[in-house]
């Protein structure tokens, strides 16, 4: 991974419409129609001078170029992902390269009418496993990685090295995912213990490498039937304490030898009508 205090200037207007057109693959009259129909960012002095690009704006030109030719999009549209792309004070290549610098795959997530966001990949599954999209109305999005588009930037600015999509990143983020993860049936138990206001106490021991004794103590409910809780488990441990003659707190101890070799458990949500 290249060093994540690496920071390049976005407003240096250093790239020329030959540049662009090396980077971004636009010819000369390409650029001129991008021109006249507003999806084209560039600096300049005046209306006849040499268009100047900006790092920022290069990039932004770059995706549009990507999006156009890989989706087909006309360009009225792509004037609204240039404008919000170039919203004042935002820096979308500065943001992408800070992402690319720690070894993420950086992707930009957008319908090109209301919605956009550039995060990494992973970040981007977040959001629609938590319903980001998840309406009824007709919807359509883009999802464009933009390494390659950055690295072919650096590339121009004459800066060492190419930023690598990092598996040992990766992997790192599923060993941190997996320690707060289920990862067998008796962990599953475990938890279920845990989280069950019935249970007074509950002990762990381990048989071996390939499963566990759970111990789950629950006290009966005020007024349980003793002949009943003595019969309901085939293996079970019943106290009794009894005062002035009456029964007043029944305990079980149920044990139960589950495995740690997988997952089996099936979890049934049922909803409501």
């Amino acid at each position: 991974m290249a060093d994540p205090q690496t920071k390049i200037d976005g407003n240096d207007p250093s790239f020329t419409a030959g540049d662009v057109k090396h980077a971004a693959g636009l010819s000369y009259r390409q650029l001129n129609d991008w021109d006249a129909k507003g999806a084209l960012p560039n600096c300049r002095k005046q209306e006849a001078g040499w268009r100047k690009f900006r790092v920022r704006e290069l990039f932004v030109l770059m995706v549009c170029s990507e999006v156009r030719k890989r989706f087909c999009v006309p360009l009225e549209r792509l004037a609204w992902l240039k404008s919000f792309m170039l919203q004042q004070r935002a820096d979308h290549f500065q943001a992408a390269l800070r992402m690319m610098q720690h070894g993420l795959a950086v992707f930009i997530f957008t319908d090109l009418e209301q919605s956009f966001d550039m995060e990494a990949d992973f970040a981007v599954a977040d959001m629609l496993e938590l319903g980001y999209c998840r309406y009824d109305d007709p919807q359509a999005y883009i999802f464009l990685c933009v390494n390659p588009i950055v690295n072919k930037i650096l590339t121009a600015l004459k800066k060492p090295g190419r930023l690598e999509i990092s598996d040992k990143v990766y992997k790192a983020r599923r060993a941190a995912e997996a320690k707060f993860r289920a990862q067998d049936d008796a962990e599953v138990a475990v938890l279920d213990a845990m989280r069950d206001h019935k249970v007074k106490r509950f002990s762990v021991t381990l048989r071996g490498g390939h499963e566990i004794l759970l111990e789950v103590e629950q006290e009966l409910p005020d007024g349980a039937d003793l002949n009943t809780a003595v019969s309901s488990d085939d293996f079970q441990t019943v106290v009794v304490k009894r005062h002035q003659g009456k029964n007043v707190r029944i305990s079980r101890t149920v044990p139960k030898r589950i495995s740690r070799e997988k997952i089996r458990k099936l979890v049934v949500v049922q909803l409501n009508d």
